[in-house]
């Protein structure tokens, strides 16, 4: 088989797992990280759900750059995708529908006490909102050696291409 280039990694690393870690930081600067199940739309956007009062959920109130790390095995090897992104807590109705919709392509990965049942449990009293995640730029894992030593580096990878 073939070596799969850096998107053709970072597209089935996102498309064959359903769970990443997500950096935010807070209006004080202060750094968080949370682990998100998520899911994809077409256009390799990240969507998930999360308790509308969590901190990494206060933090894209006042700052939308994130990080995200998804992890797995590809090719019998450990492998990652790196993104930039920017975040936005859904709010039109149209856009949360779309969210919802996202989501639910990826029930089955996920215990079925977190399956939204409607729209009212993910705005006004709800407790929980869908945010979404665009990529700015995105990395592969990539094992170099320095100084006689193995490192783990990044390789830039295009999602579109």
């Amino acid at each position: 088989m073939a070596e799969r280039s850096p998107a053709q990694r970072a597209r089935v690393l996102l498309e064959q797992e359903s769970e990443m870690t997500l950096a935010t930081i807070d209006d004080r600067g202060r750094p968080w990280v949370s682990p998100v199940f998520y899911a994809l739309d077409d256009e390799h956007r990240i969507y998930w759900t999360s308790d509308a009062d969590a901190r990494h959920s206060a933090a894209l109130r006042t700052a939308a750059a994130v990080a995200i790390v998804v992890h797995g095995r590809l090719d019998g090897r450990t492998d990652a995708v790196y993104l930039d992104a920017t975040a936005v807590e859904l709010s039109g109705e149209a856009e949360v529908r779309e969210g919802i919709a996202v989501m639910a392509r990826r029930n089955d990965r996920q215990p079925d006490h977190w399956w939204i049942d409607g729209i009212d449990d993910v705005t006004g009293d709800g407790p929980w909102r869908v945010y979404r995640a665009t990529p700015q730029e995105v990395w592969v894992r990539e094992l170099r050696t320095k100084g006689g030593r193995r490192v783990v580096g990044r390789v830039p990878a295009d999602l579109g291409g």
